[in-house]
């Protein structure tokens, strides 16, 4: 069974980070495609990238009422974006490392399309 592994979202609720991802992603993984979902939590200290990336045979980018930071590829975000610089750092880091390109984030590298 291959290993997938899904970069949470970072929410703040009642005071407490969370780490979430929807449950859709996760049952997609598990049964649309046979593969074991792997959380990967945004953390606000880096993770070791090489060693979460060592774990999966893959990643899903997810989309996010966050998504990336338009400041990533150069574009300002409209007022009352919701962002998520923490889930947008991780993000950076597993493109960056898997892809071995720069390490600044954008749109195709992440999967993202407009």
């Amino acid at each position: 069974m291959k290993t997938v592994g899904i970069v949470s979202d970072r929410r703040v609720v009642d005071g407490m980070a969370m780490h979430t991802v929807n449950d859709e992603y996760v049952t997609a993984l598990r049964d649309g495609a046979g593969a074991l979902p792997l959380l990967i939590p945004s953390t606000d200290v880096p993770l070791d990238i090489g060693a979460v990336l060592a774990a999966v045979d893959g990643l899903l980018f997810t989309g996010a009422p966050s998504n990336v930071a338009p400041r990533h590829y150069g574009q300002s975000a409209r007022p009352g974006t919701e962002l998520d610089e923490t889930r947008d750092a991780t993000l950076c880091r597993c493109c960056g490392r898997r892809s071995r390109r720069a390490s600044r984030c954008s749109p195709s590298a992440a999967g993202f399309r407009n």
